[in-house]
């Protein structure tokens, strides 16, 4: 999953770059057949996907209602995030479906922790990938299906 977001992310900045897209100053780029790259969180985000306090967005891939793919930084710790993910994916009626680390249950937790949810019944759906690097909590959200 997270070797899929960073493919995805690398791939459309390196579109956005070839098409003349200025992205660091509230430009966007139309990436035929995929959607729109940015860094502008979309007006019509689903209200279960929640953007994390005081993220600062570093690329978003809008696929309009059915679905896209947002990576920020944020300071706080990695645990401290997921756990908030965890709570939001609750509150919205989300069940959750996996988690990297419980899938490793008998080895040290570190990289990349991945949980995903999902709601039956419905085609909403969150992969919450957070990551330490660099000193920045790195966050990947990718999200699908509408309210």
């Amino acid at each position: 999953m997270k070797r899929l977001l960073i493919v995805a992310v690398a791939a459309l900045t390196l579109s956005a770059c070839s098409k003349g897209g200025d992205l660091n100053h509230g430009g966007a780029v139309q990436v035929p057949g995929a959607g729109t790259l940015s860094k502008q969180v979309p007006a019509n985000l689903p209200d279960y996907v929640k953007i994390y306090p005081g993220a600062v967005v570093t690329a978003v891939m809008d696929n309009g209602a059915s679905g896209g793919v947002i990576a920020f930084d944020v300071t706080d710790p990695a645990e401290t995030v997921m756990d908030f993910y965890k709570k939001a994916a609750t509150d919205a009626k989300l069940a959750q479906t996996m988690d990297s680390w419980a899938l490793a249950a008998n080895t040290p937790h570190e990289g990349a922790h991945v949980v995903m949810f999902s709601q039956a019944g419905t085609k909403r759906n969150l992969s919450t990938t957070v990551e330490v690097k660099d000193g920045k909590t790195h966050v990947g959200l990718i999200y699908a299906g509408a309210q």
